[in-house]
């Protein structure tokens, strides 16, 4: 983590007209361009190209600046609930082609932006043919909607506290493999209508 936020700085040197979220994307673009360059053949499985989206918290330098654009987190000790203090973090996500190692693309974001929004500002670079590879922070009512709309195949890993039948499965209840109807509670589609600007809000799990 150190050396990321070391590695940005120093790129920053030669893209001071560029916005630090801006640069972080076109900096993550250039560390892993080179993978990609180097596969005489594209690489797809079955057909696929394989798309891993996931998100990372990065520690950032304790500025005034830093703090105003990018805002703070609350930390402990690790050992007791209490507050300690806060520092400047940040939220990066990345779509990653995993068999190719090429990044596709890579936003640099809020400290307390969700994950699941930044997920969906990434289907605008993916398309029909496309598995689509995330972690269980991503099975959401709405990131199942956008994808199903998009038509992109995906493959996400659900946690224990997930959908009901996702958890009947984790408890090796029912078949081991089913096709179910998920369906939105009231808040979910009103919390979607919200005005543009007002902020993150993360959505319910069913």
């Amino acid at each position: 983590m150190i050396q990321v936020v070391t590695a940005i700085s120093s790129v920053r040197v030669h893209c001071l007209s560029s916005k630090p979220k801006s640069c972080f994307a076109q900096f993550i673009l250039f560390l892993t361009a080179g993978g990609g360059a180097e596969c005489r053949d594209y690489q797809r499985f079955w057909g696929f190209r394989v798309l891993a989206v996931d998100g990372s918290m990065l520690v950032l330098p304790d500025t005034e600046a830093i703090r105003e654009e990018f805002g703070t987190i609350a930390w402990t000790n690790g050992k007791t609930a209490e507050i300690q203090g806060e520092r400047p973090y940040a939220l990066a996500s990345v779509l990653y082609d995993v068999l190719n190692r090429v990044a596709l693309d890579a936003v640099l974001c809020k400290a307390k932006a969700y994950e699941v929004d930044l997920a969906i500002g990434h289907l605008a670079h993916t398309r029909v043919g496309d598995l689509l590879v995330m972690d269980r922070n991503y099975p959401s009512y709405r990131m199942l909607a956008e994808l199903s709309q998009h038509q992109r195949d995906f493959v996400i890993r659900c946690s224990s506290s997930s959908f009901t039948e996702a958890r009947r499965m984790l408890k090796g209840e029912g078949l081991d493999t089913q096709v179910v109807t998920l369906t939105p509670c009231a808040w979910i589609a009103l919390v979607a209508q919200r005005p543009a600007g007002q902020g993150v809000v993360k959505y319910g799990r069913i």
